[in-house]
């Protein structure tokens, strides 16, 4: 609760003041406390009696809201009087399930919605972080301060990074030359192809594949790769890399088959030969 109060409270503070606030049970609770509906005092004794952690419900005493509250009880704007209804917060407000509804007919509009904390259902006009679920929540924070500049609204970016903004200056592109003169063609015959290596140079190709994929240092050709790293996807991705550089197939089983460099070597020269 006093997180989700903190960051609501940070919004207002950055120019980003809300028309109307709104949520579904819990959150409608904690709208009503950011309208001054409900004290915070009120408004956690409301939420830790419906955790089970009072005996009874609490007493409560509405005040007018200074900013409209969308219920998710109502589907809508809640009225005034309702606001000031003590047994709606104690009955009703837990009952709400229309939270769609009670921000559409502001979305329609045009109004954005910035969500605080995780609701049940997407609601209208909410476009979600950027970067989905692994983004960080100060990814997320300032994407969403971002599109509401973008819409219009004064954030005040000071708040944000410490300092008032300024303007960054921005590389230069570099210009590329290019000829574009036609050489005369190449009247060399062509070299004979270099066949894939073998022996000694096969080996050197395969410790320095080794070295590179298992992240360690591989000078000997009958060390076995489970000394090395037995991490077996690692393993999938070094069979891959010899298949790639040689242009061979190369099962994972195989190279797990022959584990040393001398062996897979062997291995790898015995296929082409049949």
């Amino acid at each position: 609760m006093t997180a989700a109060l903190v960051l609501a409270t940070l919004w207002a503070e950055s120019g980003a003041r809300p028309d109307a606030v709104g949520g579904a049970g819990a959150g409608e609770v904690l709208a009503a406390c950011f309208s001054g509906v409900l004290d915070e005092t009120e408004a956690l004794a409301l939420l830790s009696w419906r955790a089970g952690l009072l005996d009874g419900p609490p007493q409560v005493r509405p005040r007018v809201p200074r900013v409209p509250i969308l219920s998710a009880v109502v589907g809508g704007e809640l009225p005034e009087s309702r606001a000031l209804d003590p047994l709606h917060w104690t009955r009703d407000v837990w009952e709400g399930g229309r939270p769609a509804e009670a921000f559409g007919g502001r979305t329609a509009d045009g109004a954005t919605v910035v969500v605080i904390g995780t609701p049940a259902e997407p609601l209208p006009g909410d476009l979600g972080p950027d970067g989905g679920s692994d983004s960080s929540p100060v990814a997320r924070l300032l994407h969403e301060a971002a599109r509401l500049w973008t819409a219009g609204v004064p954030v005040d970016w000071s708040d944000w990074s410490g300092h008032e903004p300024h303007r960054v200056p921005l590389p230069a592109h570099p210009l590329y030359r290019s000829r574009l003169r036609l050489d005369e063609p190449d009247q060399a015959p062509p070299t004979a192809p270099v066949g894939p290596p073998r022996g000694e140079e096969l080996k050197r190709l395969l410790a320095k594949l080794w070295t590179e994929v298992l992240r360690t240092e591989v000078d000997r050709y009958d060390q076995s790769i489970f000394d090395i790293n037995d991490d077996s996807v690692l393993a999938v991705r070094l069979a891959r890399r010899i298949g790639t550089e040689l242009g061979v197939s190369l099962p994972t089983i195989d190279l797990l088959k022959n584990p040393t460099i001398d062996r897979l070597a062997a291995h790898l020269t015995q296929g082409r030969l049949t």
